[in-house]
């Protein structure tokens, strides 16, 4: 299965594929400061999945999509409310060419209905879409794709959302990628991110745009260098959110079925919003007010990192990885930090089910707008069958 890690890469090598799959899942959360007005201090979903994707590959073009649906429970026991069930939709598409032997080109579209969010962080969890990777999209954090199982499930997007409201979100991205040489290699790529939360006010527009230059030292090692500009604006709010950030990365293939990869930066996240802000007690007699409007503004330096080991094993394989990076908000925090941790084990069963496992940590906290921290914990166990 193209989905799993295996010693043979069979994702490159198979020219077309189709996977249905089923996934379980459960999310725990925790708010720790009271970010979500009233809400449980303490959640947690029961969450069941099923897509499928598929792919078809030529001689130099590549094209594939994948759709996700999930259930889920949220129960009056378990989060203090009436016990409800909500579904999300999503769809994914990916389109890559190779034009010439020095350039290719990729475009990728991901969109859908969504309560309660998309991906690692949610209820919907982990997701099934073997053979395609999300690549750098708006609102991302360091690591789009720590699991190497070829899915969008950390889009950073909406997968950690708070307002349990439908959410429609629309996320577009292209990337150019140029050979220089054997060894050194330039990528440059851009998108958008729409997001439409259930009230107008926790609305975003994400833009996002980043280069890359990787150099290969040799066969098993790379190290490379990347700079990513975001701007990130709210309708009906005055002013936005803008984010540098630069890291240098390292690609290391310790054998033939290990590998290990990080990246270390910072970034810089100003922001310009009106604000209110107290007056001289000496005018609010004549002014008939303690507070007056101003356009406030405030800027945060982030360290950044993004660490992940792959093992593939004699059946399956094994990810492990963690991450430091800006977050573009999830309805509440307009915009924060994010600190994630996820692991994965997969392994086939025969020639065309396979099984996955997984468990995310993430921790969301917010320095602009609402100033919060909450922590989700998310597991569950995908099966994947290989119809192609």
């Amino acid at each position: 299965s193209p989905m799993l890690r295996t010693g043979q890469d069979t994702a490159a090598s198979a020219t077309e594929g189709f996977h249905p799959w089923l996934s379980m899942n459960g999310l725990y959360r925790r708010d720790v400061d009271g970010t979500t007005p009233g809400g449980a201090a303490h959640q947690f979903y029961p969450s069941f999945a099923g897509g499928m994707s598929g792919w078809k590959s030529w001689q130099r073009r590549k094209l594939a999509g994948s759709y996700s649906g999930s259930g889920t429970h949220r129960s009056s026991i378990l989060v203090g409310r009436d016990n409800t069930w909500t579904q999300s939709h999503t769809g994914t598409l990916l389109y890559e060419e190779q034009l010439s032997r020095q350039w290719s080109v990729g475009l990728s579209q991901l969109g859908g209905i969504t309560y309660g969010g998309f991906g690692y962080g949610s209820a919907f969890g982990m997701t099934g879409a073997p053979g395609l990777t999300s690549g750098l999209g708006p609102g991302i954090s360091s690591d789009p794709n720590a699991s190497g199982l070829g899915n969008f499930a950390g889009n950073g997007v909406v997968d950690g959302e708070l307002l349990v409201s439908q959410t429609k979100f629309s996320v577009s991205s292209g990337s150019v990628n140029y050979r220089a040489t054997q060894r050194m290699s330039l990528s440059a790529s851009g998108g958008a991110a729409l997001v439409r939360r259930g009230g107008q006010q926790y609305s975003q527009d994400n833009f996002q745009g980043s280069g890359r230059i990787a150099y290969l030292l040799s066969e098993r090692t790379q190290i490379g260098g990347d700079y990513t500009y975001g701007a990130y604006r709210y309708p009906n709010r005055f002013g936005g959110i803008n984010n540098h950030n630069a890291s240098l990365s390292l690609m290391l293939q310790l054998s033939p079925t290990r590998t290990i990869s990080g990246s270390g930066g910072a970034g810089i996240m100003s922001s310009e919003f009106i604000g209110q802000v107290p007056i001289d007690p000496a005018l609010a007699g004549l002014l008939g007010g303690t507070s007056t409007l101003e356009v406030m503004k405030t800027r945060f330096i982030i360290p950044s990192f993004q660490v992940s080991f792959i093992q593939d094993l004699p059946k399956g394989s094994f990810t492990v990885g963690a991450s430091r990076g800006f977050n573009a908000g999830n309805g509440i925090l307009l915009a924060g930090v994010r600190d994630s941790f996820m692991t994965a084990y997969s392994r086939p069963l025969n020639t065309r089910i396979g099984l996955t496992g997984s468990a995310s940590y993430q921790r969301l906290s917010g320095r602009i707008g609402t100033i919060g921290v909450t922590q989700n914990m998310q597991g569950g166990v995908m099966m994947s069958i290989r119809m192609v």
